[in-house]
């Protein structure tokens, strides 16, 4: 998967492996993420897409509002449904990824140092804490709009 993400450098290439009975009979399918640098345990986007043409390869059609409601995704990071709602304006797709997992807790001088940020635009009440629900991030809460806005404008700089 790897080798073909980097070959086409695609950004976000999906992988769909054949399903076995008890996976068709729950409308499962088992599913692979790469990156052309990384294979991914969970990503949002290529799931969401995944689940779509899914749905719509089970029916022929680019809009069916009867097709399957539910389509699950067996990722490295668990099961994730796919619900799709019909209404006006066409089908809305809506996955329900795993539970957070939360992980370390950072230190709020070296954050603050390494944004380039006095520790006071950092919001005292909560934690600075890596959380995951398949890949891991950084959740620093700042206290003002204007500083996030200033950090946009250096990250452009």
């Amino acid at each position: 998967m790897q080798d073909l993400a980097r070959e086409t450098s695609l950004q976000e290439t999906t992988f769909v492996f054949r399903a076995t009975v008890t996976q068709k009979l729950r409308k499962e399918s088992k599913f692979g993420s790469s990156h052309p640098t990384e294979e991914l345990p969970f990503a949002g986007h290529q799931t969401l897409g995944t689940a779509t043409v899914l749905r719509m390869k089970s029916t022929g059609s680019k809009v069916n509002y009867t097709a399957p409601s539910t389509i699950v995704l067996d990722l490295q990071v668990g099961k994730v449904p796919v619900s799709f709602h019909a209404n006006a304006e066409g089908v809305f797709g809506e996955m329900k990824q795993v539970d957070p997992i939360f992980g370390q807790v950072h230190n709020r001088g070296k954050v603050a140092q390494a944004l380039g940020l006095n520790t006071a635009e950092l919001e005292p009440d909560l934690p600075i804490q890596t959380v995951s629900t398949g890949l891991a991030f950084a959740i620093v809460p700042i206290r003002r709009l204007s500083t996030l806005q200033s950090l946009r404008r250096l990250s452009t700089a």
